[in-house]
């Protein structure tokens, strides 16, 4: 990161292309994702923040136990109730074939919602038997945020 401010990917490419380029790089193989729009936001995929509602610490403790060499890693804790409400949407993963789901809605009110779902453990724990590459926050719920975030004061935890 450079600076305090976290932006969208979209807006990193005009503030640092070459973050940016890094960034985007991950998208590989799943480009469309990028042009998926988000209801109630009315924006693209690209233009918000994702935001994990889940510790970091639990998410790499599972692939550790699992069997990964994860590397220590650095996170902002971020307090999704100083954000602006209608700037926020949640995307949850239902499973049991249902698509993924957009709601309008604070975080705060969805119980369970820093939980590591089940499905992601079933996840990790199949890419590290097929040695496929994983992605980190798979079927975790995602807080999405239209906007920046100054971390000038947000607290980082190191997992």
């Amino acid at each position: 990161m450079q600076g305090r401010i976290l932006y969208p990917l979209n807006k990193l490419k005009d503030q640092y292309p070459g973050i940016y380029s890094k960034k985007a790089a991950k998208y590989q193989d799943r480009e469309g994702v990028q042009e998926r729009v988000i209801p109630h936001l009315n924006c693209r995929w690209n233009d918000v923040l994702f935001l994990c509602p889940v510790y970091p610490g639990k998410i790499i403790g599972k692939l550790r136990e699992i069997g990964y060499s994860y590397p220590a890693e650095k996170f902002y804790e971020i307090d999704t109730g100083l954000l602006t409400h209608d700037k926020i949407a949640v995307l949850t993963y239902p499973g049991n074939g249902i698509e993924p789901q957009y709601l309008h809605q604070s975080p705060a009110c969805m119980p369970g919602i820093s939980e590591l779902p089940v499905a992601t453990e079933d996840y990790f724990k199949d890419c590290y038997a097929q040695k496929k590459r994983f992605l980190l926050f798979a079927y975790i719920p995602h807080v999405l945020y239209l906007g920046n975030v100054n971390t000038e004061h947000c607290p980082i935890v190191e997992c």
